[in-house]
């Protein structure tokens, strides 16, 4: 008998741009509630990765299953609405709206009222709006950036424009969420409480998918990690065996990994 179908299953995942081979033949299996690091140089590939995972890039061939539900040829909208949302590497933030405003905004791709409500202000724009802002403004005190809530994003220190992007992305309550170098740019203390956030994540039941330079941070935080170069899988299992594994060290690193 087999058993029930995983979480999320990615099967010879490949993308082409034009002569490029940018990702061959990537795989994974994702449990609920796991955290996978995915590590590996510039240029390796890893964020065409989430690109095509989220919708924003097709795939050349292979075949993406989330929830028991093919995600191939789905634009991003649509694969956000199912649960599965992303961060980025280069913060797309809506500068001079302020960190409440972002969240909300964020918010309307499962918003209770449709753009028609909105253009009227009937009574369920009113009403969801109230709903909208009452989330937004809990999972700011879940993260830590409720007091900066009518700071416009822009006046942010770095860290807390971090924090204030995976609250984008909670917003469209995920089951899954992808995360592009979340911990780059910080500082050691804030990288911890970082982890700490996403461990807690975790344990609310949301699963994640990390990619990260900063090695510690990912062997930390993650169950298992996967390293990729030149658009392939080299290595997978344990954080402490891949950071073990010659391969990973050579190609690298070309030295020992220090934690």
């Amino acid at each position: 008998m087999s058993g029930p179908e995983p979480f999320l299953e990615v099967s010879s995942l490949s993308k082409r741009f034009g002569g490029l081979l940018a990702v061959s033949a990537y795989q994974v299996k994702l449990a609920k509630t796991e955290i996978l690091g995915l590590m590996g140089p510039n240029g390796a590939g890893k964020t065409t990765v989430l690109n095509m995972l989220s919708g924003l890039d097709q795939a050349s061939q292979g075949s993406i299953r989330f929830l028991g539900q093919a995600l191939n040829g789905l634009p991003s909208h649509q694969v956000t609405r199912l649960g599965l949302a992303r961060t980025f590497q280069n913060l797309r933030l809506f500068s001079e709206m302020t960190v409440l405003e972002n969240v909300m905004a964020a918010s309307f791709i499962q918003g209770p009222y449709t753009l028609l409500d909105t253009f009227f202000m009937t009574g369920r724009f009113r009403r969801g709006n109230r709903q909208l802002q009452e989330s937004a403004l809990n999972l700011l005190e879940d993260l830590g950036i409720a007091d900066d809530r009518h700071m416009l994003a822009a006046k942010l220190p770095y860290g807390k424009q971090r924090r204030l992007e995976i609250a984008r992305a909670l917003a469209t309550k995920p089951q899954l969420l992808l995360l592009d170098e979340p911990a780059a740019g910080m500082v050691q203390e804030e990288q911890q409480d970082l982890a700490r956030l996403l461990q807690r994540l975790r344990e609310q039941g949301l699963s994640l998918l990390v990619i990260d330079h900063n090695i510690a941070f990912l062997t930390s935080l993650c169950d298992r990690i996967q390293v990729m170069h030149h658009g392939e899988l080299v290595a997978e299992g344990l954080p402490q065996e891949v950071i073990a594994d010659p391969v990973v060290i050579e190609a690298y690193l070309g030295k020992e990994l220090e934690l």
